[in-house]
């Protein structure tokens, strides 16, 4: 029986911070077995994911440029995500509420 990988002996294999590999299992990126408060990780598990690595993330809905205007006149105080969409379409990405919120802080 093959031994079973910690978080940090999978990072560090994989060449992630532990935290990364977390978010993984978390998120059923990556598949692990739990036993108390460890998780555990299979070599072959680690070897299908270093293989074919992570799942691209859902493409976000775009908002029309119309929608964005009558959130403006609104909703003054989302002006900072508003500009910031409208600034990451003009670059040409395809951006999202979610994408811009960093934009409030």
């Amino acid at each position: 029986m093959e031994k079973l990988l910690s978080i940090v002996e999978a990072a560090g294999k994989l060449g992630l911070h532990p935290q990364t590999v977390r978010e993984y299992i978390w998120t059923g990126k990556l598949a692990a077995v739990k036993f108390g408060k460890a998780w555990r990780i299979h070599p072959d598990e680690l070897e299908r994911f270093a293989r074919e690595g992570v799942p691209p993330a859902p493409v976000q809905p775009s908002i029309p440029a119309d929608v964005l205007d009558k959130i403006a006149a609104h909703r003054p105080h989302l002006l900072p995500v508003i500009c910031n969409l409208r600034s990451c379409r003009a670059a040409g990405y395809s951006c999202s509420v979610t994408s811009a919120m960093p934009a409030l802080r």
